[in-house]
């Protein structure tokens, strides 16, 4: 069986100054992205309203997002024992 053709490259940083680079590059990207998350799910709670209250009185009810969190996961009924 050939050996494969894949080689795992570990950088191990010389000094401290290094590795504070590479975690403060890491912490950046991991802020950025909850920042981007955050602002999408805003975005997405202010269209749900919007769409939510236009049309008509009458289909507003059918039309209401509806919470799906209810009782554990997977719709199994919970025991008190």
């Amino acid at each position: 069986m050939p050996a494969p053709s894949m080689a795992i490259v570990l950088h191990v940083p010389k000094s401290s100054s290094d590795l504070i680079r590479i975690l403060r590059a890491k912490w950046v990207i991991v802020q950025n992205r909850n920042k981007m998350v955050k602002a999408l799910h805003n975005a997405d709670m202010a269209f749900t309203i919007i769409a939510t209250c236009e049309g008509s009185e009458a289909n507003n009810e059918n039309i209401r997002a509806v919470s799906m969190k209810n009782g554990a996961p997977g719709g199994c009924p919970t025991s008190n024992l």
